[in-house]
């Protein structure tokens, strides 16, 4: 009896197996049949984008050696080249590319090394966040203070100690860093200290330098500027070296002799009108004029016109003789000077010449250089189960301008 119980149970199994085992089967094959088209698709995507970032590696190097813009050719019928660099929105975008990383180093090594002249400094930003750690650490010393609670010698030492490293980058009434061991926590006294102007605003351009909106014209002149002075050259005395240099896109000019005489007129109206206001400034120098002239205003501002005019020419013959000539107490050289100059420039104007010194110093076309470059890819896979049939055509990009 109960063999035969057994055998009844045996059977109930077995009809169940092979009950389900159809469903099993069936579900494995659909789910081996999804996996295997995610993976081809996948593999897909990843090859056509390898192919793009492979077309992008043959950029012009000669474009890139000499003015840092990357840009390729057309070399294939299986790609899209989008972008020409001819067109001043392109061109404007590679450069604002290239100088995102140029400006920020320039602005943090300069200001650093104006501050701190050391060789000790190797990460910019290991040293913000040892002034930042400063601050933090005395607002919580502060904040203890107003607590009515005494901060513990250990936390006062600990500021002390990176004063003592990095004390010219903060700004305190302090003659000595002994004065703060003998602040009077007692009565309320609190740690005074803040960071260096200038390593604040330095701290700004670091991180957050171009964050600002594209709309900011003044930021934009700055940067389209500066990539003018640092890849374009300049030559200041009779501009031997070439004709379509930083020169030429700030007067349009390619004959060198009116080229010079524009410019040094340029920068004389720069320094008449520097050395006029400081000369009315000066209450020694005006009350002088105001004796030699017997007390008549008229004949006073000849004199000053008549100064301003001497300082601006020997002002002028300092500049294109490599001299610095300063401007708010700021050594300016040559090359500052058509830095200020290029600013007063209309946008348009300026990527337009710069385009023309572009082609001309490389002697090609930047209408047959593209920065972006898009590939057309189509993916088939026939379904193992079913008769379904998947077809999809997408479009893969690369391009050289990231913002």
């Amino acid at each position: 009896m109960k063999k035969l119980c057994w055998m009844e149970n045996k059977g109930s199994v077995t009809i169940f197996i092979m009950l389900i085992m159809p469903i099993f089967i069936l579900l494995s094959i659909i789910i081996m049949d999804r996996a295997n088209y995610y993976f081809e698709y996948q593999h897909f995507i990843r090859e056509n984008y390898l192919a793009v970032q492979a077309e992008l590696r043959n950029y012009d190097s000669d474009l890139f050696n000499r003015f840092g813009l990357l840009a390729i050719n057309k070399q294939s019928k299986e790609y899209t080249y989008k972008k020409v660099l001819s067109e001043k929105d392109t061109l404007k975008a590679s450069i604002f590319e290239l100088m995102q990383f140029r400006m920020i180093n320039d602005l943090s090594i300069s200001s650093l090394q104006r501050i701190f002249e050391s060789n000790q400094i190797q990460n910019i930003q290991t040293v913000f966040n040892k002034i930042e750690e400063g601050i933090q650490l005395k607002d919580r010393i502060n904040e203890e203070i107003r607590g009515g609670e005494i901060p513990s010698f250990k936390m006062v030492n600990e500021l002390i100690e990176i004063l003592i490293e990095y004390g010219l980058f903060y700004e305190y009434p302090y003659t000595s860093l002994d004065e703060i061991l003998e602040v009077d926590f007692s009565n309320g006294e609190m740690i005074q200290l803040e960071i260096n102007s200038e390593i604040r605003n330095m701290q700004v351009d670091y991180f957050k330098y171009f964050n600002i909106p594209r709309e900011n014209i003044l930021m934009n002149k700055y940067i389209l500027s500066s990539y003018c002075i640092d890849y374009l050259a300049y030559s200041c005395n009779d501009n031997k070296r070439e004709i379509y240099t930083s020169e030429y896109v700030l007067t349009g000019i390619t004959h060198k002799n009116k080229q010079r005489w524009i410019i040094e007129s340029e920068i004389g109206a720069l320094r008449m009108v520097v050395n006029t206001i400081t000369i009315l400034l000066d209450e020694k120098k005006m009350e002088t004029f105001l004796i030699n002239s017997g007390g008549d205003l008229r004949l006073q501002f000849l004199y000053v016109i008549f100064d301003a005019i001497k300082m601006t020419i020997m002002d002028v013959e300092k500049l294109m003789n490599g001299q610095s000539v300063s401007i708010l107490k700021t050594e300016c050289y040559y090359a500052d000077y058509l830095k200020i100059l290029l600013l007063l420039l209309p946008e348009e104007i300026e990527l337009e010449r710069m385009r023309r010194c572009i082609e001309e110093q490389l002697q090609i076309d930047l209408s047959n250089c593209y920065v972006e470059v898009q590939r057309k890819g189509e993916f088939y896979y026939d379904y193992q189960f079913t008769e379904k049939y998947y077809h999809e055509e997408r479009f893969f990009e690369g391009s050289f301008i990231t913002q």
